[in-house]
Parts: structure tokens; C-alpha cells; sequence
């Protein structure tokens, strides 16, 4: 009970400093999340006791009404992006790198970008340079040469955006990561940019 009395201030405080002013905006107001987490990561619900001894710390995210993820206070985000003028090769997997752009057809090899941060990325935004009429193209990102159990995609199969607001992949520093093109069905060929947020 006594960790009751400790943790409720603090939510009650941070929910109070960080509520929307009403009236202000016509837009869906966001919503807050607050959970508390011992030194180990694990979470401790409300008057539960915990076996941990170090003091625990209070993450709190800001979200939308469709449970999108806008910010984790106490954390930074950085925009990582890779793009290319040259247009993909519509009949192979392709893969762009964070500095060079595109590395071409089956060379992912040649295009994996080291992170310095540890971090969970998120929010992936694509766009072509021309809309797709045919076909369909799928973006993903990669992580150490390999497909993350949930990582941020999308498809574009009209248009020329695609976006992924859900998935997330996490790296450690030292980390690569590239993002691969597949095509399906001779998509329309297109020149590629992407970017995406690391929170970290």
C-alpha cells in the first residue's frame, strides 16, 4: 500500500501537466498511457509490491486514437531516410542503404548501414517518384541482413505513398539496417525514398 501512495502522485502529476487544453483544437484528442517499470524492465501494476530493490522509473507515451504511438517522453527520436533518383529494378529485390541510396538489384551486402544507437524504430514513410499503375511494390526494413519478426512495411500498389504507423524492429548500436524493394508482378518501375523515426 505504501507504493501506492508513492506511484499515484506521479502519474496523477504527469497526466494533469500534460492533458490537452479543451477547446483549442477540432482534432481526436490523444490519449495518455502511463506505465511503471522496475530497473529491469518489468512492469509493476498499482499497490503490487515488487522484488526488485532499485527505485523504479515511470515511462509515459502519448498516443492517438488509433493507439499509433506519437512520442515516449524521456526518450529522443531521430529521422533516419535513404533515397535515390535511379529507378528500382522491377524484376528483383532491391535494396537502398541509409548514405549511399540504392545499391541495386540482390546487392544487400553493399548496402547495410551500421546505427549508433540502441533504439526501437518506427513510423516507416515511403514515396515513389512516379505513381504505380501496375503491380505492386513492398518496402521493408531490414535488421542485420534479415526480416525482424515485426517489421515496419508496406505495400504500394497505387499511388506513389505507403506507410506503416504500427510495427516496430528494435537495434542495438553497431546494429545495420537497409531497407529492401520487392517487386510483384513487374510492378511500374520507380525511384524510392524513404524515412522512418528511431526512438532512442
Amino acid at each position: 500500500m505504501k507504493k501506492l501512495l508513492i506511484f499515484t502522485p506521479l502519474i496523477v502529476l504527469a497526466l494533469a501537466i500534460l492533458r490537452p487544453e479543451r477547446g483549442n483544437s477540432t482534432s481526436a484528442v490523444s490519449t495518455m498511457v502511463a506505465t511503471i517499470v522496475d530497473h529491469l524492465g518489468n512492469n509493476i501494476s498499482i499497490g503490487t509490491a515488487s522484488a526488485t530493490t532499485a527505485p523504479p522509473t515511470m515511462t509515459i507515451q502519448v498516443a492517438n486514437s488509433s493507439n499509433q504511438i506519437l512520442d515516449t517522453l524521456g526518450t529522443s527520436a531521430s529521422v533516419l531516410s535513404t533515397g535515390s533518383s535511379t529507378a528500382l529494378t522491377n524484376s528483383a529485390n532491391n535494396f537502398q542503404s541509409l548514405a549511399s541510396g540504392q545499391c541495386g538489384a540482390g546487392n544487400e551486402a553493399g548496402c547495410l548501414s551500421p546505427v549508433p544507437l540502441a533504439g526501437t524504430h518506427r513510423n516507416l514513410y515511403c514515396k515513389a517518384s512516379t505513381a504505380v499503375v501496375a503491380g505492386s511494390w513492398n518496402f521493408s526494413l531490414r535488421v542485420n541482413g534479415a526480416t525482424p519478426a515485426s517489421e515496419p512495411n508496406c505495400t504500394m500498389s497505387s499511388g506513389t505513398t505507403c506507410s506503416d504507423t504500427t510495427d516496430t524492429a528494435s537495434t542495438n548500436a553497431g546494429d545495420t539496417v537497409d531497407i529492401l524493394a520487392a517487386p510483384t508482378s513487374t510492378p511500374t518501375a520507380v525511384a524510392l525514398h524513404c524515412s522512418w523515426e528511431l526512438d532512442h
